[in-house]
């Protein structure tokens, strides 16, 4: 097997795999988000579930994500019309957590999240007063305010290891390609064998960062 061959293998492997990703995220997300919709009317706490389920099927212009957001604030604020404060607490906690899940070296839904913030300070405030004594509105809503901070971005630590890890995981590839075969296809084995633990070490910091950022 030559090694343009080789390389159109490769290739072609690599496209068919990002393509089974990418189709088992969309019909998975437009799945979840169906069944939040079929649940909508009687059972608001399983439609919160598979919404939440819907948005963190996350991918890039996915149409099922922004819908999913949507939904989850729909339920949110319908359970907030009818006094339902819990329910409604956990729909915008589930906008913050998919948010919060979805975020790499960008938020998405940052907007959403600090939509969901809010309202989340506000009903546990809310919740809270209705329950506590001695304590004023305004101290209990800083005090809920305070507990539910968290980072408002990917960590930057994590976001260059994401990145490093990358660039050693695509570089490998690239040098094993290049110089790691020869023209006729075969291995040159010790080039072959430091490009492969370069991209493998590349492709374990791009995990790690990934999870972690």
């Amino acid at each position: 097997m030559s090694l343009a061959t080789r390389r159109l293998v490769l290739f072609a492997a690599v496209v068919a795999m990002a393509a089974a990703f990418v189709g088992r995220v969309l019909v998975e997300g437009r799945r979840a988000l169906e069944a939040s919709i079929e649940h909508r009317e009687t059972d608001r706490a399983l439609a919160i579930a598979h919404a939440r389920r819907a948005a963190s099927w996350y991918l890039p212009f996915a149409p099922h994500v922004d819908e999913a957001h949507r939904e989850l604030r729909n339920l949110a604020l319908a359970a907030e019309r009818e006094g339902d404060r819990d329910s409604a607490l956990a729909a915008w906690r589930a906008i913050r957590s998919a948010s919060m899940t979805t975020r790499w070296i960008v938020e998405p839904h940052r907007r959403e999240r600090e939509e969901a913030d809010a309202a989340i300070t506000r009903l546990a405030s809310e919740l809270a007063t209705a329950s506590t004594s001695g304590a004023s509105a305004r101290d209990l809503e800083r005090l809920h305010a305070s507990a539910s901070v968290r980072s408002e971005g990917p960590r930057v630590g994590w976001v260059m290891v994401l990145l490093v890890g990358l660039a050693g995981w695509l570089g490998g590839m690239a040098w094993l390609l290049q110089k790691g075969l020869t023209r006729e296809g075969r291995l040159v084995r010790r080039v072959a064998e430091k490009a492969a633990l370069v991209a493998g070490l590349g492709l374990g910091l791009f995990v790690v960062g990934l999870w972690l950022a």
